[in-house]
């Protein structure tokens, strides 16, 4: 996989922000998603408006989550 973006939170879709929820759900059980998915979009969601979070996403060519930082 050569070609890849890096973006900050800020910078991701609604729907690339539910993919990340979805992935965070599946890799981090029990971190934040005993709350349910719901709860883990909304709590990247605000991630995102915060000036204080350093963060970075990582997305293929066409657009699919790759991986993050936060």
């Amino acid at each position: 996989m050569d070609n890849f973006t890096f973006l900050p939170l800020k910078e991701l879709t609604p729907a690339q922000l539910d993919e990340l929820a979805r992935l965070h759900a599946g890799v981090m059980r029990g971190l934040l998603t005993d709350l349910g998915l719901p709860f883990v979009r909304r709590y990247y969601q605000a991630a995102s408006r915060e000036a204080q979070v350093i963060s970075v996403v990582a997305l293929s060519e066409n657009g699919s989550l790759l991986g993050w930082a936060l």
